[in-house]
């Protein structure tokens, strides 16, 4: 087996450990931790700057030999990766140790002739700028170009799949917020349907109440005063066909006598009628 032969199957190797391992990374930080550990199995390098561009948070990932960062935030994008996403040439050029230092934006020792290899790849709504930064003691091929290139596509498949999932979270997140709204919303109502509900029956009840005092009523008037009043018109016809004396003698007596006891029928039914009035209103009021 020749050298490239023995470092490819090493590389294999090495991408298919990676693979399990991203594939069981749940959180953004899980998967920068995998990355940057198996980062010096693939190829060499000082620095890796994935430049995550998207239309929604836009994300930059710093990786260099001591350390890597994940900065979330606004980030400053390179003329030649502007460059990159416009022509989609990759770049190859030497560098200076302060352009090195400051595309690394990390502090660094100085580099042997550090050299800059930059590609981008497009995935429909998101652009992927990789730059690459090595010298001569620690140098990136071009023959590591392939597997740079299956070592994004799996990258960006698991950091889709995460943003994906913290997106469905959120929205679930969201969701419960506002069923819990709509439920407390749906408790608030029922509340004020059943003290309306009750308002109503008590009010009901004082209506019921009311008609059948005044139905009670109704049947005293017609009850009571239907025999005194018979009483006065029969001895009112009686009167028509008497003397002046037997009317006087006889039937005036009865006459006073059934006036006076309808008299006491209508105290007795006005005297009825203001209580059960007075009592109606008191409820009302209530």
């Amino acid at each position: 087996m020749n050298f490239n032969q023995s470092k490819y199957r090493i590389t294999y190797e090495a991408f298919s450990k990676y693979s399990s391992k991203l594939s069981k990374a749940t959180t953004l930080e899980e998967a920068l931790e995998v990355t940057y550990k198996n980062l010096k199995y693939f190829f060499n390098y000082h620095y890796v700057r994935i430049n995550y561009i998207s239309e929604v948070s836009p994300l930059c990932f710093l990786f260099s030999v001591p350390e890597f960062r994940y900065l979330s935030k606004e980030i400053e994008v390179f003329e030649f990766e502007k460059d990159l996403l416009e022509r989609k040439v990759p770049v190859v050029k030497q560098l200076s140790n302060a352009e090195a230092q400051k595309y690394i934006q990390l502090e660094t020792n100085a580099l042997t002739n550090p050299e800059m290899y930059a590609s981008c790849f497009d995935y429909n709504s998101v652009n992927i700028c990789v730059s690459i930064i090595s010298d001569e003691n620690r140098k990136f091929g071009m023959d590591d170009v392939e597997i740079l290139r299956i070592l994004i596509d799996a990258f960006f498949n698991k950091i889709k799949q995460i943003r994906l999932q913290n997106r469905l979270e959120e929205k679930n997140k969201n969701l419960e917020i506002a069923l819990t709204e709509i439920d407390h919303k749906n408790r608030e109502i029922e509340s004020i349907v059943n003290t309306q509900k009750a308002i109503i029956k008590v009010r009901t009840k004082h209506v019921v109440e009311r008609n059948e005092r005044l139905i009670d009523i109704l049947q005293s008037i017609s009850h009571n005063l239907q025999e005194p009043l018979s009483r006065i018109l029969g001895l009112l016809n009686l009167a028509e066909n008497s003397t002046q004396d037997e009317f006087k003698m006889s039937i005036l007596p009865y006459l006073n006598e059934t006036a006076l006891e309808l008299d006491d029928i209508f105290k007795n039914l006005i005297k009825k009628s203001s209580e059960d009035i007075n009592l109606l209103s008191e409820k009302n009021d209530q």
